[in-house]
């Protein structure tokens, strides 16, 4: 929904990054969301940011170990809600949480 009101929004967006924003949340959150949408008890591995940045060290290329250092890191990967797309057009978007009981039950 999002990029299709990107794509047709007038006057048209072109050449910037555009940046969406829905709900900023840990790992362990995450974790959390899961345990009490399904019920269940989901296995938690800590892995600090000196493990993941050196297991990215070891395979540079690796897109999920990107991802994992990257989004682990306690600044993460986030800007304010308030100055995005989304929130500046009023559009509302599903927290990670109401996401996970439309789909995960």
């Amino acid at each position: 929904m999002l990029t299709a009101d990107i794509v047709f929004a007038q006057p048209p967006i072109r050449d910037t990054v555009v940046y969406l924003a829905g709900d900023t949340i840990s790992y362990r959150e995450l974790a959390d969301i899961v345990d009490r949408v399904r019920d269940t008890t989901v296995t938690r591995i800590e892995w600090s940011t000196d493990f993941l940045a050196d297991q990215l060290r070891k395979d540079p290329e690796d897109t999920m170990r990107k991802y994992r250092a990257v989004l682990a890191r306690t600044t993460g990967v986030a800007w304010p809600k308030a100055l995005s797309y989304n929130a500046g057009r009023g559009i509302a978007t599903l927290t990670a949480e109401q996401w996970a009981c439309a789909n995960l039950v």
